[in-house]
């Protein structure tokens, strides 16, 4: 009492004991979720050029299905060879079908990252406000 002060000065801290891991945790958990998002991002991109391949596969096969469909007719070889490349065509379209399920889902994961992201930023800056306000600081210049 009766110390002179300035504006701003930092008069005495609460205890602050609890919310320092609070914030290293929430700080962490901030790193944490971006890197998930990283993550995310990473199996995108693989969902995304496996789809393509998968594209590629279908266009493939049903070129080959037309083929042979067309040697069926003319005689050239068997039904039997027609009913593989059949085979073939269908089991492309079933991989592209799970390629883009694959590309959904991934969508979906960034989405939920992007949301973790925000989560655990509000809960750093509500840790952040929480330690501000466990300082008394002086409003004015004058003394205590």
């Amino acid at each position: 009492p009766g110390s002179q002060v300035s504006k701003g000065t930092l008069l005495m801290t609460l205890v602050a004991d609890r919310v320092s891991p609070q914030l290293q945790n929430a700080q962490t958990q901030v790193s944490n979720s971006r890197v998930a998002h990283e993550n995310t991002v990473q199996q995108l991109k693989v969902a995304e050029s496996q789809q393509k391949i998968a594209r590629s596969n279908l266009e493939l096969a049903r070129t080959n299905y037309e083929r042979a469909q067309q040697l069926v007719n003319q005689g050239a070889i068997g039904q039997i060879t027609a009913d593989q490349a059949k085979v073939q065509l269908d089991a492309a379209n079933e991989a592209l079908k799970a390629s883009a399920d694959q590309v959904k889902v991934a969508r979906k994961a960034i989405a939920q990252a992007e949301a973790g992201i925000r989560q655990a930023e509000a809960q750093l800056a509500f840790i952040r406000a929480n330690l501000q306000v466990r300082k008394v600081i002086s409003p004015i210049n004058g003394r205590v």
